[in-house]
């Protein structure tokens, strides 16, 4: 990577000529003996990664905010909205408890939920079709990690109310009341109260597109993060770091907040579920087996 911002892209070099070797942590067939042995000293070795640091699979990052629109067509947008809730998830156990608060938060409100776990599948095409019917987009990641935002959230660019777990995690990333965080309530019935309350009220709902008034959809594809790096290599003067613990310096202990015991508490719900079905199995045989002997003693 040796180029100037107007014909910025990544391109194949010698090592030794490159004024930066980018390593995607995503790259699952990475090996040791792929990478280079040293280092020229006016190079720079770049750590490259778009997911949360327990996971290491690419995740596509579209671009930010919504299209600039004037006020009118915001509230017709909204007006236009029939649905509550919806939820795309593929990933059916995370480690940031989701599970559990969907299932808890769908004993009050109804989510329509797609994707492998519940078997309805939805293309892109789907989505774009969908998504201006709902009120509120469930934007729970799998991982609850400091500046990892994914395409979950950024889909308030097409005037929909993400839903998140923790607002501490947008906080310096997104507008100001422009989603609704789970932990900024006292229970799940006092979030899914709020939902209703704003499903009816519509001058509140509207409350959170007002940052539509001062912000506008930045195009952000992916090749602009090369040429930010690119900018940078060639600025007059750049600091130079090193790190002897990489995973000590990309995963602190701080940096995410996942449930560390959702997994046992998913077993343990499914085997409650199953024990209640064999119970409830056993007591119905036990009945029926009832009124068979008294038939058969009292024809």
């Amino acid at each position: 990577m040796n180029h100037r911002l107007h014909i910025c892209r990544p391109p194949t070099l010698p090592f030794d000529s490159a004024a930066a070797i980018l390593f995607h942590s995503a790259a699952w067939d990475l090996s040791l003996n792929d990478l280079p042995t040293s280092r020229q000293p006016e190079q720079y070795f770049v750590y490259y990664n778009q997911e949360p640091p327990p996971k290491s699979s690419w995740r596509d990052l579209e671009g930010f905010l919504y299209e600039e629109h004037g006020w009118d067509d915001v509230v017709a947008a909204v007006r236009r909205k029939t649905k509550l809730g919806l939820q795309f998830v593929g990933n059916c156990y995370s480690e940031s408890g989701r599970e559990s608060i969907i299932r808890a938060l769908q004993r009050y409100i109804s989510i329509d939920q797609f994707g492998y776990c519940v078997g309805r599948q939805c293309d892109y095409s789907c989505e774009q079709r969908i998504l201006p019917n709902y009120r509120f987009f469930i934007a729970f990641e799998n991982n609850i990690c400091r500046d990892y935002v994914t395409e979950k959230f950024w889909s308030l660019k097409r005037l929909i109310v993400p839903i998140v777990l923790r607002a501490s995690i947008l906080d310096g990333i997104a507008p100001d009341d422009s989603f609704i965080a789970v932990d900024q309530f006292q229970s799940v019935a006092a979030l899914a109260a709020h939902l209703e309350m704003l499903s009816r009220n519509e001058t509140e709902y509207l409350r959170y597109f007002e940052w539509t008034r001062h912000y506008q959809k930045i195009e952000a594809p992916r090749s602009e993060a090369f040429c930010r790096l690119c900018d940078r290599l060639h600025a007059p003067t750049i600091k130079h770091k090193s790190y002897a613990d990489l995973v000590a310096w990309y995963y602190p202990v701080e940096i995410c907040q996942a449930e560390r015991f959702n997994y046992v508490r998913e077993v343990l719900y499914m085997w409650g579920r199953f024990i209640a079905l064999c119970t409830l199995s056993f007591a119905s045989a036990l009945l029926l087996c009832a009124i068979v002997i008294r038939k058969c003693l009292y024809p």
